[in-house]
């Protein structure tokens, strides 16, 4: 069974994503450099988000990127400011920002022996890391690894380094199912609070004498 995550990658809506009647092409890491720049609030969870934001983030989305790879796309046309004055339902056009978004930046979940460090000896940005990984093994001109969809960016990375890491492995749906029930099975056998000796023990269907020795020992049940 593939991952939703996975699949959610590679595929889009069909007829593209459209926000303030602009056409945004697909999200890229150039795109995220370029929204980190401004410190959109769309990059941010529960960030307050006003018109100003939402027309500078359309902008930048919904233009070709200079062939040189620079950030060029970051003051909106005045004409097409003017020619929206009064007419932008925010909550409409910031829920089609929202679903471009989560179309595109659909990342594997990886698990790692030792934690991945959030800074490299150079400070390398990681957006720029990534870029560089799949050009120097998947040997993809720099240019199309800036422009390659974010989601699908990172999964080739992620999977390079499942591939030269023992201690690296992705999350898949199988996997990810059995971890939720493993965080489930651990609610429910947890004590809750003001829970008495005689009713925890019924639940976990042991004796009072056992639970004792359970709770003295620190012996946990099969499920927890």
């Amino acid at each position: 069974m593939l991952d939703p995550l996975f699949n959610e990658a590679w595929v889009h809506a069909p007829k593209g994503h459209t926000v303030l009647g602009r056409a945004l092409h697909p999200l890229c890491a150039l795109d995220l450099l370029e929204l980190e720049a401004i410190n959109s609030p769309f990059l941010l969870d529960g960030a307050r988000i006003e018109v100003p934001h939402l027309l500078l983030a359309v902008w930048i989305l919904s233009n070709p990127h200079p062939e040189d790879g620079s950030l060029g796309n970051l003051e909106p046309s005045e004409d097409w400011i003017k020619s929206l004055a009064g007419t932008v339902n925010l909550e409409k056009e910031c829920g089609r920002m929202v679903a471009y978004i989560e179309d595109y930046y659909s990342l594997p979940e990886v698990m790692r022996d030792i934690a991945e460090k959030p800074r490299t000896p150079s400070g390398c940005p990681w957006m720029l890391s990534k870029v560089i990984t799949i050009c120097r093994y998947l040997h993809v001109p720099l240019r199309d690894a800036w422009l390659m969809p974010i989601g699908q960016l990172v999964w080739y990375c992620a999977a390079l380094e499942e591939m030269q890491n023992e201690g690296t492995q992705i999350v898949g749906a199988e996997l990810r199912a059995d971890m939720e029930k493993a965080k489930t099975a651990f609610k429910i056998m947890a004590r809750q609070d003001g829970e008495s000796d005689q009713a925890y023990a019924a639940r976990l269907g042991v004796s009072a004498a056992q639970l004792s020795v359970m709770l003295t020992t620190g012996v946990k049940t099969k499920h927890g």
